[in-house]
């Protein structure tokens, strides 16, 4: 299978996809789901780990400054492309679970709760 067509079965239907993700953050999603697929890692793992990189993104709003509001953009940058890997592992590997689309989605809220709190 060539790169391109495992590119392709990463994603969802194109019009499931909102289109900034499609252009922006799925190709770099899957830069990082192709090194690791292969691995032990799970779709949960790299929900979790997004989780954590959102939340902490999200809460350096609250400090008030420039610089933090730089690097909270940064993280939520890098939540939002391990937000796209999740899926696209999850496809990839053939093990994708409902408990699995459900916790993405509550994580996707307490990220977004966050930053809206943040700001």
């Amino acid at each position: 299978m060539t790169l391109f067509e495992e590119y392709k079965k990463s994603l969802k239907m194109v019009e499931a996809e909102e289109l900034f993700d499609l252009i922006f953050y799925r190709p770099l999603a899957f830069l990082f789901v192709k090194s690791v697929y292969k691995t032990k890692i799970t779709p949960n793992q790299v929900t979790w780990l997004a989780l954590l990189i959102g939340v902490i993104g999200a809460l350096n709003f609250m400090q008030g400054t420039a610089e933090a509001f730089f690097l909270g953009a940064i993280l939520l940058i890098i939540y939002d492309v391990l937000d796209c890997s999740d899926g696209q592992l999850a496809r990839l590997n053939h093990n994708g679970t409902l408990t699995g689309r459900i916790v993405d989605g509550f994580a996707d809220y307490i990220v977004t709760i966050t930053a809206y709190i943040g700001i």
